[in-house]
């Protein structure tokens, strides 16, 4: 009974002791049982809590970090990145209905998907080096010139 807290434990023997002054050996038994019973309790939620609390801090510190450590992010396109993107995908569209292709066309030309050629026209993702320049082939012209777009917009924005 020494995991009781003290006044639980003080008021349940005094209990006890009135009521086995006047009840039977069985009673008795049954009052002291519940104590028991009560002390078992008491002793594994105390267990139980000294075990959950630290564990609930270092679950709610680990999710603050990971808050923090997101907050922290810079936003995933520059602006920059964002202009270059749309002058690429602007010449690339251009030049491909200049031609008067299809993006199914391109696609199977150079060796890619045709979600591949739309998110480039899109502005979703660029084309890699290779592609970039298979493309510039099937266009028929300087690779340059597909960049030069990308060029005069950087330099519209830097005015």
């Amino acid at each position: 009974m020494m995991n009781l807290p003290n006044r639980t434990a003080v008021a349940l023997l005094k209990v006890i002791e009135v009521e086995t002054q006047e009840a039977t050996k069985e009673q008795a038994d049954a009052w002291l049982r519940r104590v028991l019973l009560l002390e078992k309790f008491y002793r594994y939620t105390n267990i139980l809590f000294r075990i959950l609390i630290p564990v609930a801090i270092v679950a709610a510190i680990y999710l603050l970090w990971r808050i923090a450590r997101n907050l922290e992010k810079p936003p995933k396109l520059t602006e920059e990145v964002k202009i270059v993107r749309k002058s690429l995908s602007e010449m690339l569209k251009e030049n491909r209905t200049r031609c008067k292709m299809t993006q199914e066309f391109v696609a199977e030309s150079i060796g890619v998907s045709r979600q591949a050629v739309s998110k480039w026209e899109n502005g979703t993702s660029e084309p890699n080096t290779s592609n970039l320049m298979a493309l510039a082939r099937l266009y028929g012209i300087p690779a340059e010139d597909l960049l030069k777009g990308v060029e005069s917009a950087l330099e519209a924005q830097e005015k």
